[in-house]
Parts: structure tokens; C-alpha cells; sequence
């Protein structure tokens, strides 16, 4: 009976160790067609999603890899920094973009929410991004997908926005 309980609790134990260290990685490799607004204009831009979800358990969330925007050269030629999951909700994650710079360059970065598959996600951002320097009087960006036009862009955000504050 001593035996058959200490094999049960180094079995728990076991799973339990494995749960708290494993991240649970999901691979992410996507190219999406995403729509970019200004208060001045609306166009088509791509987005390459290239990186590694990590999902464990006990701890917070992050995705490691590359975010690149086309007709962003600063998001393909700076380093993304991990980002770090700081909501969670209904399937929805939020985070803040972030992208590495040179001595020369500032430090960029943006407000994303995405699904773990990145087949919704919206990035908030400014001009700044795009042209990769400060810039005071920058215009507020979001890129939204999935969105083929203004009205299904606001849709989606407000759909982003009450999954992730439920």
C-alpha cells in the first residue's frame, strides 16, 4: 500500500514539475494581408509573423520571433524584443511591440492584441514606426487584419477589445 501511495505522489510530482517547466511552444508562420488607417488614408499592407507562441501554465505568456510591416523598413531592419503577454483574455493576448535600436535610432514601438494564431490581431502604432525617427506631429496607425475596409477594421477592433476586457 506505502509502495502503490509513493508512486502515486512521485507520478503527481512528475507532472507537476513537467507542467511548471514545459512552455507549451506553438510555431508561427503567417503572412497576412492587413489594412492600415490613418485619419488621412486607408491601404493594404502586409504583415509577416514569423516566431514561436510560448504558453505555459504557471507563468506569463510571450512570443518570440519577428513582426515585419511592409512599408515599415524599421520593423525588418531592427531587432523585436520578446514580447511579454501582459493581458490574456478569451483568446485574445496583448502586448507592447517593441523593436531595438541603434545608438542613432530611438527605440520604437507599438500596441498589439492578437489571437494565438495571429489570423485577428491590431496594431496600434504611429508614423514614427514607418519612418524610423521621431517625429512630434506623427500620425496615430492602426493596422488591423482581418479588414477590407474601414467598417470591417472598426469591427474587428471592437471585437478585440471586448474579448480581451470581459
Amino acid at each position: 500500500m506505502r509502495s502503490r501511495t509513493a508512486m502515486i505522489l512521485i507520478c503527481l510530482a512528475l507532472i507537476i514539475v513537467f507542467l511548471s517547466v514545459y512552455n507549451f511552444p506553438k510555431k508561427v508562420d503567417v503572412s497576412r494581408e492587413a489594412l492600415s488607417m490613418t485619419d488621412k488614408k486607408e491601404e493594404k499592407v502586409s504583415v509577416k509573423v514569423d516566431g514561436t507562441l510560448y504558453r505555459p501554465i504557471f507563468k506569463e505568456w510571450s512570443f518570440s520571433g519577428k513582426i515585419s510591416i511592409e512599408s515599415y523598413p524599421y520593423t525588418k531592419n531592427h531587432d523585436m524584443m520578446v514580447l511579454k503577454i501582459t493581458q490574456r483574455n478569451k483568446g485574445i493576448n496583448g502586448s507592447t511591440l517593441a523593436y531595438l535600436s541603434s545608438e542613432s535610432n530611438p527605440d520604437l514601438g507599438a500596441d498589439i492584441k492578437f489571437n494565438n494564431d495571429f489570423s485577428v490581431f491590431n496594431i496600434l502604432t504611429t508614423t514614427e514606426l514607418r519612418d524610423g525617427k521621431v517625429n512630434r506631429e506623427a500620425d496615430i496607425v492602426s493596422i488591423t487584419y482581418p479588414a477590407k475596409n474601414y467598417e470591417e477594421a472598426v469591427q474587428t477592433q471592437k471585437s478585440i477589445e471586448i474579448k480581451l476586457n470581459q
